[in-house]
């Protein structure tokens, strides 16, 4: 059953992006050390920026490091990789250098082996230390998904002493970042944070903040831990850890900075041991290797008073680096004074959280509210459990880094009884009869009106319902749903926000004709819909790139090519292959409220058909770089799955192939003469309104309606101007009505043929559309001239023309209606 048929038993039952490698990744060690130095020099990235040391262990070929770059490979896509390796020690050292694909174990491209002499070389010049290598290497689709690594190694077997550094590594000329390390900070214990700026220069600058660890009452145990944002991919990375900790008070203290193992409960290793007087500064540094037990596990950096002095026996620190990356210390604590979010005095800093991170503890007088109107932001989020973050619709919110804890997002459904496409802009929400009767989704017997879209079952496909009683399911994280609520209101998801791509694999299923997805914005914040296109537009067919929304009240699927895709909102995009995939990337999100679309200088058409109280639209643009054939990316296909037909369209003005589109795109250089056939798609008996809105046009070129059937010009540009019709037979298509613009009046008389669309409908039928009346005749040869059919007959605005049983080829089809003559080109296959 097809949507619109459910869509209708309902109302009368109840009047109801691009898989991308990003620029960050690991490090990880292959039978050598793999420790962190900052005496490098300026090698193109900034001198004694940091480098990593790969420290031979033993006289063996095969040591060095990888570096496994962060997302997946998409087919198609060029990946530009440069690195400079150096040689900082007393004998020469050979190194393979070569990309790789983790996922398959197989070698890309071909490998490059420098030879990076000592610094001490009598030769610099023919002999240099340092090496510049790049690769450039398009990803085949047996490539697509997979892990990209950048693999750096030793090819001969020589002595230990030959070790080498690598400075930088580059994708897309951006320098990679070692992210297995980013995380978020939580407090510990009775204990308060904030930031201060009043700080010594302790190895990273003076006044630049440090956060300040004040304990609340005489226990051990108080303090502030860094928790990592990933689980451990694999052993034998290092990490590297270095902070200076000092003390702002007056009396000693005691802390206990260590490694933790969350996942295993278990200390791993002790960074520092510090005792502190008041106004001592204590730096440390240390260094741990992951082992197999690690993988997959859940690491933190704690730092913890170990004293139980009194409550003054504070400390501070002034900066966390982690394999060379320093980490923000900048932290915002959550006091609750008020509910609004965007309060200052809401903050312990005093200060809206923008950077840094933000900790929303439980047991507060009141919980954060993100209004409808606030775009929040924090580097991380932390929500501590018996808390609660609430974003009210329209409202957003990006955690850049990381998020930990439950966030709860209040969609508005601002029409009841009415369908919405929804997506849960939240990992992990299910949904069951509890979800159902919490947010007054309608039912109709034992469906629930949550529905997903299912494009292999044929043409239409068809809308899976959620069964009363049945097991909880969960919101997959980028799948659109159909959603219908008894009355307006909101729609609570609540689970934890993802800023982590989302890549979902969009087919072309039914054996080859539904080629519709359900598809969504998965982010607590808006997605701008040009961009997104943009790095989709290889995964979405050509005359379908748009995203199409449903807009309940007007009962018609729009596209977009522009504007902001709100938190929660679901669309459809057509797949261009039979399986792909589209990505939304976390780097086109936008830190706004409100949905905004960008006006157009260029002149354009929007044609309104008024039917039923509804109001429908399809628009005609006018520009440069358009023609009057198809046009992919300007040229935009009417939404044509799940059942439904377009209430209103236009058909290409030239090798009109029979698709509707929503959006067509002229040149501008025909704007003075153009006639552009109008489909629509309405039952016998309905009355019917047609109107226009002009933009941009020139004042000298008037706008005319043409109907071929009542033989009548009907100028719409003017004021208030309308053309109304009771329709005596239904109407599925073109070949009635035509907009004409023009700098002169119309009458019927200067009708021609050049506007006739004929084309194969379906393997046996030819199509012949927009005929004026009287006598038609139309003959069909075939490329050396031959006739193979010819058929009179008395015209109408559509005329159906079974076709013979012909070989596959190139056939002319010559057409005479009331004394003109046309000749179109058809294949038959």
């Amino acid at each position: 059953m097809n949507k619109n048929t459910l869509i209708l038993l309902f109302l009368l039952t109840s009047l109801i992006t691009t898989g991308q490698v990003k620029n960050s990744g690991y490090y990880t060690a292959v039978s050598s050390g793999l420790s962190y130095v900052t005496d490098d020099a300026d090698n193109g990235d900034g001198a004694t920026d940091g480098a990593f040391k790969v420290d031979g262990l033993v006289a063996v070929a095969g040591q060095g490091a990888i570096f496994t770059f962060d997302g997946s490979m998409k087919n198609g896509k060029t990946y530009n990789v440069e690195t400079v390796l150096y040689n900082t020690g007393a004998s020469v050292n050979t190194v393979d250098i070569f990309l790789y694909n983790k996922t398959d174990g197989t070698t890309l491209g071909t490998s490059e082996r420098s030879i990076l002499f000592n610094t001490n070389n009598s030769d610099p010049v023919a002999n240099p230390s340092i090496r510049t290598i790049s690769f450039s290497y398009v990803a085949l689709s047996s490539d697509e998904g997979d892990v990209l690594e950048l693999r750096m190694t030793k090819s001969e077997q020589l002595e230990t002493s030959r070790n080498f550094n690598i400075d930088y590594i580059k994708l897309e000329s951006s320098t990679v970042n070692n992210n297995t390390f980013n995380g978020v900070w939580k407090i510990e214990g009775d204990t308060a944070i904030t930031v201060v700026t009043s700080d010594a220069d302790n190895g990273d600058g003076a006044a630049d903040g440090a956060l300040f660890v004040d304990g609340q009452s005489a226990v051990v145990g108080q303090g502030v831990i860094y928790t990592f944002s990933k689980v451990i991919s694999s052993e034998g990375l290092i990490i590297n850890v270095s902070s200076a900790l000092y003390n702002p008070g007056a009396s000693f203290v005691g802390v206990l900075a260590t490694l933790y193992n969350v996942t295993d409960g278990a200390n791993l290793a002790t960074l520092g041991d510090l005792d502190m007087l008041g106004g001592v500064v204590d730096d440390f540094s240390n260094n741990y290797t992951t082992v197999a037990s690690d993988v997959g596990d859940v690491l933190e950096i704690r730092l913890l008073r170990d004293d139980n002095g009194a409550t003054s026996r504070d400390f501070a620190m002034d900066r966390l680096t982690i394999d060379g990356d320093n980490k923000s210390t900048d932290v915002n604590v959550w006091n609750g004074t008020t509910s609004d979010w965007s309060a200052a005095t809401n903050w312990n800093n005093s200060i809206v959280p923008t950077i840094g991170s933000a900790i929303i503890p439980s047991g507060t007088s009141n919980d954060p509210v993100i209004s409808g109107t606030t775009g929040a932001q924090a580097s991380n989020l932390t929500v501590d459990s018996g808390a609660t973050l609430t974003i009210n619709s329209g409202g957003s919110l990006i955690a850049s880094e990381s998020v930990s804890g439950s966030v709860t997002y209040e969609l508005a459904i601002p029409v009841g009884d009415l369908w919405h496409l929804v997506s849960s802009p939240v990992a992990n929400e299910t949904y069951d009869d509890t979800f159902v009767t919490n947010n007054n989704i309608r039912s109709n017997g034992t469906n629930r009106s949550i529905a997903s879209f299912d494009n292999t079952t044929d043409a239409d496909g068809d809308w899976n319902y959620y069964q009363g009683a049945a097991a909880a399911q969960t919101f997959n994280l980028g799948q659109g749903y159909s959603i219908s609520r008894i009355g307006a209101g909101n729609i609570s998801f609540t689970g934890t926000p993802s800023f982590n791509n989302v890549i979902n694999t969009i087919t072309i299923g039914a054996a080859g004709t539904n080629a519709w997805n359900l598809v969504g914005n998965s982010y607590t914040a808006y997605i701008n819909i040009a961009n997104y296109i943009a790095n989709n537009s290889s995964s979405m067919a050509g005359a379908f790139q748009a995203v199409y929304v449903w807009n309940p009240t007007n009962y018609a699927y729009e596209p977009l090519t522009t504007g902001q895709l709100y938190p929660g909102q679901a669309f459809f995009v057509n797949s261009a292959l039979t399986s792909t995939s589209v990505a939304a990337s976390s780097s086109l999100l936008s830190a706004q409220t409100g949905v905004t679309f960008y006006k157009s200088t260029e002149p354009f058409i929007n044609i309104f058909l008024e039917k039923s109280s509804k109001t429908v639209t399809t628009k005609i643009n006018f520009n440069n770089s358009s023609t009057n054939s198809l046009d992919s990316g300007f040229d935009i296909a009417s939404f044509s799955g799940a059942g439904f037909k377009p209430n209103i369209y236009t058909a290409l003005v030239e090798n009109d192939s029979g698709m509707p589109f929503a959006i067509q795109s002229l040149s501008v250089n025909d704007l003075e003469s153009i006639i552009i056939p109008i489909g629509v798609n309405a039952a016998a008996g309905e009355e019917i309104i047609f109107s226009i809105e002009t933009q941009n046009l020139p004042s000298e070129v008037n706008t005319y309606l043409e109907d071929r059937l009542t033989n009548t010009f009907t100028r719409l540009d003017e004021s208030n101007a309308k053309y109304t019709i009771t329709l005596t037979d239904a109407l599925n298509g073109t070949g009635r009505f035509y907009m004409h613009t023009t700098t002169s009046a119309l009458s019927v008389e200067d009708v021609n043929l050049d506007n006739i669309s004929i084309y194969k409908f379906n393997a046996s039928t030819l199509r012949i559309a927009g005929l004026s009346q009287g006598n038609s005749k139309v003959t069909l040869h075939n490329i050396l001239g031959k006739q193979v059919m010819s058929e009179s007959f008395t015209s109408v605005d559509v005329k159906d023309i079974a076709l013979p049983n012909l070989a596959k080829g190139i056939y002319i089809v010559k057409l005479e209606n009331n004394n003109s003559i046309l000749s179109k080109k058809i294949i038959l296959e």
